[in-house]
């Protein structure tokens, strides 16, 4: 069975070494036509705002880590969650972190546009795994 590619993935990570990492995952996993990196939450947040409406240029799929400094994830989910609806499109948001605090599990999960909570690392396994379950559209026989 071959397995087509989520178009465009979005990782939004303050860790240059853990993104670029974790980039690096996504290409060897085969599951991403397209990997944009944000180290700044607030610049992603940015871009999104920028690209309301603008289907072809916004992600399918956000990886989203919970500590940054600045703006952190829940800063970012909070902002985002007030144009969420206003995108044109349906995104994936899975935060990736290393929290493994049962707070934060809960949190998250009062998060309309969360899907998963993922701790990293991250492995080639579970990324195709994510795209399977999330992305079954994109199975092919």
């Amino acid at each position: 069975m071959s397995q087509e590619k989520i178009n465009r993935i979005m990782l939004v990570d303050d860790d240059e070494i853990h993104s670029n990492l974790c980039y690096e995952l996504i290409l060897r996993a085969g599951i991403a036509n397209s990997v944009t990196i944000f180290n700044d939450a607030e610049e992603a947040l940015s871009y999104l705002r920028n690209n309301v409406g603008n289907t072809e240029e916004l992600p399918d799929l956000i990886f989203l880590d919970i500590n940054m400094p600045f703006m952190d994830g829940w800063d970012f989910l909070d902002a985002y969650e007030e144009f969420r609806e206003k995108m044109g499109k349906d995104i994936m948001l899975i935060l990736l972190t290393s929290s493994v605090y049962k707070n934060d599990i809960e949190k998250a999960k009062q998060y309309k546009a969360v899907a998963e909570y993922i701790k990293t690392p991250i492995s080639i396994d579970k990324l195709i795994q994510t795209r399977n379950d999330y992305f079954k559209h994109l199975k092919t026989a």
